[in-house]
């Protein structure tokens, strides 16, 4: 059984690139990086989703910059503060 609950969205019609960019993600030791949401378009890629802390937002725009043929990256990254209703 495949734990879809991990694994990267794929658009229909996704790109090499993108695929590199997923299996990127989800190569590293932060499960939730492999949960985000990746889209391409001409070298452009766009990630989307949900972490918990700027600092996972920022390894993973680091790394999906380093992937080969990459050219830009748009960091739509939504970082949830834990007990933000509380302050």
């Amino acid at each position: 059984m495949i734990d879809t609950s991990k694994t990267n969205v794929v658009t229909p019609g996704q790109g090499e690139l993108a695929k590199r960019v997923e299996r990127t993600l989800g190569e590293t030791h932060y499960p939730s990086l492999s949960r985000l949401h990746v889209t391409e378009q001409e070298g452009t890629i766009v990630l989307a989703g949900h972490l918990r802390s700027f600092y996972l937002k920022q390894v993973a725009q680091t790394l999906v910059a380093s992937v080969d043929g990459v050219r830009r990256v748009v960091n739509e990254v939504v970082v949830d503060r834990p007990n933000a209703a509380a302050s």
